[in-house]
């Protein structure tokens, strides 16, 4: 595949969540250079998670809404941005919301309870891109129900290990090469990257 004339590919676990979910105009939207109009609910999201990084800043916890845990050494989203090479054709980025140590945190919202998260793959991308978390949690408020109603604030934890890494380079692999063979084959070929390039990322 590195062979067939083209560039590697860059994407994402939103990307590729997209595609092996057959949402494929959301997934090929940022090599195609189409914007997806925001939910109302995306932006609640977005807003909220702001709202819990200023909080965690200034108090050095998770946020009491989700427990108020102190944190070790966090980082948080704009300096946990990773990209890493996987093989010669597929690159793999991500951010966090919060990094403490070697426990990797992700907040959510909407109806998904955060057991649900667990059938996801998105701890086993986030593992490729953090080798040495041992622990990724999903942190979710339902923000559709009342905060005394169980279900409101949920969490669930996903331990990682080989078998975890193994299984998301599989998945990423999969559907990344999928993908790329698409957009080649529709003539997207020069628009791998997105636009970004690729630098000294490894």
């Amino acid at each position: 595949m590195a062979n067939d004339g083209y560039g590697p590919i860059r994407v994402s676990y939103s990307i590729l969540n997209s595609w092996a979910k057959g949402d494929f105009d959301r997934a090929i939207a940022p090599y195609v250079g189409t914007e997806i109009e925001p939910t109302e609910a995306m932006e609640y999201g977005k807003k909220k998670h702001a709202a819990w990084e200023k909080e965690s800043r200034r108090t050095g916890c998770l946020p009491r809404r989700f427990g108020g845990r102190k944190l070790v050494s966090p980082q948080f989203e704009l300096n946990t941005k990773k990209v890493r090479k996987i093989n010669d054709w597929c690159y793999l980025s991500g951010v966090l919301d919060v990094l403490d140590g070697d426990v990797a945190i992700d907040y959510k919202t909407g109806r998904t309870p955060a057991s649900e998260y667990l059938n996801s793959r998105q701890h086993e991308c986030y593992q490729i891109l953090y080798p040495n978390i041992k622990r990724f949690e999903y942190h979710c408020c339902n923000q559709h129900l009342q905060r005394k109603d169980d279900g409101y604030i949920t969490v669930a934890v996903a331990y990682l290990s080989r078998k975890t890494l193994r299984d998301g380079i599989e998945w990423v692999l999969t559907n990344a090469a999928e993908l790329r063979e698409y957009l080649i084959n529709n003539g997207y070929g020069d628009k791998l990257d997105q636009g970004k390039g690729f630098g000294n990322e490894k």
